[in-house]
This record gives structure tokens, C-alpha cells and sequence, in this order.
């Protein structure tokens, strides 16, 4: 008899081509090689470009955008419907749940079907918890559920209580096998013999806008000097590639080369680039082609240094990094030539074995009631109100330009300021 194993992940969105999108297509490769059955369900909608996501694209709930404690409870038991009709005759059910949110839904459908909850935080940063949502993110630690990308995400929650390693797990496949021979005409076009800047990552990330003008700035500051500058992601958010873009405007002495959600990625385009900026995977995958990559800090958007030679942080600075500025290492590495490319690495299989001790890890089927209130955030009715607000589409368009405004980032970082010192 065939055993009947599902691996459900909620995340939010299959849509465009981003690390979370790349470790969930990777994953769920693996899964069926282990004899799982692996379905996702997100909550906001676009269109998927990658294609082994394609078939879940039915399974959208926009519900799950909220917590589960802020949903009336014929929303959640239409949830579990939805998802009871892929489930129901399971003998064995792991949900993965991608943040906060997604991870009381997690919680309350792993419950319903009597499977494990990992909860994995997939962000770079998170918000400071609700004394709700402290003792539900203790809770799953000391299941020994809890995982992030990196210490950092987790140290400000939990100070010195836990030993914060234990936390960590790497998004195996997010970075890796994303790199293609065939040719591709466009990036053939892209002139030999002229400095190269690439961008690599998605256009919604915060840094994005501040990378942007510090380009803008170095090639200013180099008239005499021609550069070709590389963009590849995209955003779904109207109109925010066009501003990007036109700080370019009226420059004359650099070229733009924007090839969108480019994936896999040609080879022949790292042969061509002397220099690569992003943050996560993005800057692993290039550094792993032998280019000089600057790793982004996501607190203040500066360079944190170049991956894999003067830091190992893709993400956070610490103490032993180098303090120069994204300006600074553009003039090393393209004016003064301190720093050149090496020899590309030879790709290695995807390591799964952390991912599968997690699996495989027994459990006590106990579970925290997560539907059963709705603090786990603050300010339930306002944020409810906004997220109800931003679902239409004119509401959508009028939210992403006030996401532009330093203000209305001071407005949600004092909603979400819940201090947990007392804990």
C-alpha cells in the first residue's frame, strides 16, 4: 500500500522569480524524489514564471494573508476545506509556513490534520512580536520548529534565551542550479570592453531604490568613463520599475540593460559583468561565478563588503566587516581594479540533509490555539482595515505609493512596535 505523505507550504506568493519562489520550487522537487506529495497555498496572486509552481496557481486564499485569529471562523473552516480536499485521506501531513502570519494559519491547519508545523522565517527581518505572538514563536522553539535564515532575525525576539544556531537553516536550493548555457540575443547585445554593473534581485526590496542612486552617483562621478549597467528582477508594483529607471535619465555616459525576471540566468552574462550588487542568494549565486559581489546590508542599504572575500554576510553586517560605502568598493573594483574575478565554482548538489533531520524529527502533537485570538499582532481592526483597503485595486496602488513615503514607514514601524523586553 502506497503511503499518502503531504508537504503543504504556505508562503506568499508563487508569482515572479525570488529566492522564496526558487527554495520552494527546489524543495518541492526533493519532496516527490522522498515519496511526498508537495501542495502551496499563498495569498497574493501575479503571474508565475517558474514552472513546476504553475499547477497551484488555483491555490490562492486571500484569507491567509491575516492571522488566523483575525478571520471569523466560517473563513477558517472554508480554509480547511480548501485545503481538506487535497488532504483528507493523508496519513502523514507537514506544513511549512514562510513567516509570522502564515505561521498561525500553519499552526491551526496543522492541528486540524493532526501533522507537524515547521515554522521557517523566510524574511530578513520581522517585527517585534505581540506578547501573543512571543509565546507562540517560544512555544515552536521549544519544539524545536522554529527556523530562520540567519541568527539575526530571531536575536532581538529571544535576547540570550536560546542558543541561536540551533535556529538557523540554510534555504537550501534558493541559490543554487540557476545558471543556463543557452544563448540568449539580449545579453549578447551588452558591449564587451566597458565596465559592468549587475543588479541581481527582486525591484521591491527596500535597498533597491538606495543602490540605485548610489550607481548614479558613481557614474556621475566618472564622466570621463563609459558603464553598462545590468538589471535583473522586476516588480509587480506599478509604476516602481519606471522610477527606478528614470534616474538614469539625461546620463549619457552609462548604457541600460533591463532583462526583467530573467531566469534560469544565462552563463554568457557573468562572463560579461565585473561587478554585482545585491543581498541573500542573489549575491551567493554571483560570487559563485567568480564575480566580485557586494553584499547589501538590509538595515541601512550599504555595502556590507564583497561576498566571499572580505565577508561571509549576505544579509547583516557585524563588527569585523569592512566600513566603506557601496561607492567606495564600485571605485576599488571598477576604477582602481583591487578587486577581479575568479574562476566560476564548480556547482554542487543541493544539501537537504538539515531539512530532512527536521522531517524526520518525532513530535508530541501538541499544538498552540492559534485561532483562538487576535493578538498576535497589534492593532488587529487597523491592520485589518489597511489589508482589507490594499485587496482592491485602486486601494493596492494608493498603498504601494504611500510604501514610497519615509511618513507612512514611520506610521507601521510605531504600529508594529510591541516591546517584548519583559520577556
Amino acid at each position: 500500500m502506497v503511503e499518502r505523505k503531504y508537504y503543504i507550504f504556505l508562503t506568499h506568493c508563487v508569482c515572479d522569480i525570488g529566492g522564496m519562489q526558487l527554495y520552494t520550487s527546489r524543495k518541492i522537487e526533493y519532496l516527490k524524489s522522498q515519496g511526498w506529495t508537495p501542495l502551496v497555498f499563498f495569498y497574493r496572486s501575479g503571474d508565475i514564471e517558474i514552472d513546476n509552481l504553475k499547477i497551484y496557481s488555483q491555490n490562492h486564499i486571500q484569507d491567509l494573508r491575516f492571522c488566523v485569529g483575525n478571520v471569523s471562523e466560517s473563513a477558517r473552516k472554508k480554509v480547511l476545506k480548501q485545503i481538506g480536499k487535497f488532504v483528507n485521506d493523508a496519513q502523514d501531513v507537514i506544513v511549512e509556513s514562510c513567516c509570522l502570519a502564515l505561521g498561525t494559519w500553519g499552526e491551526y491547519i496543522a492541528s486540524n490534520f493532526q501533522g507537524k508545523h515547521i515554522l521557517y522565517i523566510i524574511d530578513e527581518i520581522i517585527s517585534q512580536p505581540t506578547p501573543k505572538m512571543y509565546e507562540f514563536l517560544e512555544f515552536k522553539a521549544n519544539q524545536k520548529l522554529l527556523y530562520c535564515i540567519k541568527q539575526k532575525v530571531l536575536a532581538d525576539v529571544f535576547k540570550n534565551k536560546f542558543n541561536l544556531d540551533e535556529f538557523v537553516l540554510r534555504a537550501a536550493g534558493a541559490s543554487s542550479n540557476n545558471i543556463s548555457d543557452s544563448f540568449n540575443p539580449i545579453v549578447s547585445e551588452i558591449p564587451d570592453g566597458i565596465p559592468t554593473i549587475l543588479s541581481l534581485g527582486r525591484l521591491d526590496k527596500p535597498y533597491i531604490g538606495y543602490l540605485f542612486d548610489s550607481i548614479v552617483r558613481f557614474v556621475n562621478s566618472n564622466p570621463e568613463r563609459k558603464f553598462n549597467f545590468v538589471i535583473v528582477g522586476d516588480t509587480p508594483i506599478h509604476g516602481a520599475k519606471q522610477g527606478l529607471l528614470s534616474k538614469f535619465e539625461n546620463i549619457e555616459n552609462v548604457n541600460i540593460f533591463d532583462l526583467g525576471f530573467l531566469w534560469p540566468i544565462p552563463r554568457q552574462l557573468f562572463s560579461k559583468v565585473n561587478v554585482a550588487l545585491g543581498s541573500a542568494g542573489s549575491i551567493m549565486l554571483c560570487n559563485r561565478q567568480g564575480v566580485p559581489s557586494i553584499a547589501i546590508d538590509v538595515n541601512d542599504y550599504e555595502a556590507i563588503g564583497v561576498y566571499g572575500q572580505n565577508t561571509s554576510n549576505t544579509l547583516f553586517r557585524d563588527e569585523n566587516d569592512p566600513v566603506e560605502t557601496i561607492i567606495d568598493w564600485l571605485n576599488l573594483i571598477l576604477i582602481e581594479n583591487k578587486i577581479i574575478r575568479r574562476e566560476p565554482e564548480i556547482e554542487q548538489s543541493i544539501d537537504y540533509s538539515a531539512h530532512q533531520r527536521i522531517i524526520d524529527m518525532k513530535m508530541d502533537r501538541i499544538y498552540f490555539p492559534t485561532d483562538k485570538s487576535a493578538r498576535f499582532v497589534s492593532h488587529p481592526f487597523l491592520r485589518s482595515a489597511i489589508i482589507r483597503f490594499d485587496q482592491s485595486a485602486w486601494g493596492h496602488r494608493i498603498i504601494q505609493k504611500l510604501w514610497r513615503t519615509k511618513w507612512f514607514n514611520n506610521v507601521v514601524n510605531k504600529v508594529n512596535r510591541n516591546g517584548y523586553s519583559k520577556q
